[in-house]
């Protein structure tokens, strides 16, 4: 009985002991996990906090984050400021991308700037401020504005086309009369627009005789004139120039080109005659096709021709049986001039009557 006791109380101590070596792990890792949690070492670790406003949605093949823009200036005067400010939304519905940080353009006439409130805006978008200052010349200018990310991707592009004009311009930039029989007056309208630095020009001139210019309408910065040409003018090509003088030393006075073809029955083949460059005193030939076209018109033989330069010399022969005439112009000038000569040989009938204009140009070179 006595040792059943015994044994009775060195179990009951070793269970006591076991507890209390429990207890004490037990608050010995209290205290581990209490001093860890103060240095800041999480040992459960938690799950992130993932913005809905920020991630990278999926986009197909060659597309980007942002959707791209065109911004087009219509008659952007040089020098003159246009500022803009672009609103850009995401390409896909419902997707936050990150905001571009830098826009950079191929121009520093663009100077794009990503606003600083576009981070707040809750669809995802942002704004794009520019100012595009044309530098010229006149004509379609064309400038990119890439928008990148942190990682320098182009996230968006912006494409800026801009229709440049100078001091003074003239729209459109030719008068093409095309093709039209001799008994007919063409029209055409023309607008010249100037900046506001300078008025439209009041002094106009033409280099294409007969050619008549009658305005419409002038205010200080913008005109409208009719171009017409006289029925009686010679048939053959149109080509020369309407000039508008400011009366100023500038280059940008506006010139307008005019063309257009007479037709009269005949053709010349080819329709203008071009000297090749030639020493003073030596002769040279060039060799042009007449031929009549026009069943309904009679023909008065001989067929002639004289030109208003008497240095040129112009033969005709006619191809037996058809309306077709073989020509040579031959130019043999002044020894040791050099020059540009231009000017035009009139093909004549029988009659005198003028049938057809035949421009030519020569260059004389001094030996």
């Amino acid at each position: 009985m006595k040792e059943n006791m015994n044994i009775y109380n060195t179990q009951n101590i070793m269970i006591k002991s076991n507890i209390h070596i429990l207890i004490i792990f037990s608050m010995i890792n209290i205290c581990f996990l209490s001093s860890c949690s103060r240095d800041g070492a999480l040992i459960t670790p938690k799950h992130p906090q993932v913005s809905p406003t920020k991630y990278t949605p999926s986009l197909a093949p060659g597309q980007l984050l942002f959707s791209g823009y065109i911004v087009q200036i219509a008659h952007a005067i040089i020098g003159k400021k246009y500022p803009q400010i672009l609103k850009i939304t995401p390409s896909l519905s419902g997707s936050h991308p990150e905001i571009p940080v830098k826009a950079i353009s191929t121009c520093g006439c663009l100077q794009p700037t990503i606003l600083p409130h576009s981070t707040n805006d809750p669809q995802g978008g942002f704004s794009v401020s520019f100012t595009y200052v044309p530098r010229g010349p006149e004509g379609t200018d064309i400038q990119i504005i890439r928008l990148l990310s942190k990682n320098r991707d182009v996230v968006c592009k912006i494409k800026v086309i801009g229709d440049v004009l100078g001091v003074f311009s003239v729209h459109p930039s030719i008068a093409a009369f095309g093709t039209f029989k001799y008994i007919a007056t063409p029209i055409i309208r023309e607008a010249i627009i100037a900046n506001t630095k300078l008025p439209v020009p009041k002094k106009v001139k033409s280099s294409v005789s007969q050619l008549n210019i009658k305005p419409l309408k002038i205010s200080k910065y913008k005109a409208i004139y009719e171009l017409y040409i006289n029925s009686k003018m010679i048939p053959g090509p149109v080509s020369g120039v309407v000039e508008w003088e400011s009366g100023k030393a500038n280059p940008s006075d506006p010139v307008l080109p005019v063309t257009g073809y007479i037709d009269g029955g005949w053709q010349s083949y080819p329709e203008s005659l071009l000297f090749p460059p030639h020493g003073g005193g030596s002769p040279e030939t060039v060799s042009f096709q007449l031929k009549h076209l026009s069943s309904n018109q009679a023909i008065h033989t001989p067929i002639y021709a004289k030109s208003d330069n008497p240095e040129i010399r112009v033969d005709l022969k006619q191809v037996k049986r058809s309306n077709v005439w073989n020509g040579t112009a031959t130019i043999k000038p002044i020894p040791g001039h050099g020059e540009v000569m231009r000017g035009e040989m009139i093909i004549l009938d029988g009659k005198g009557a003028s049938l057809l204009r035949i421009p030519y140009m020569g260059i004389v070179m001094t030996r």
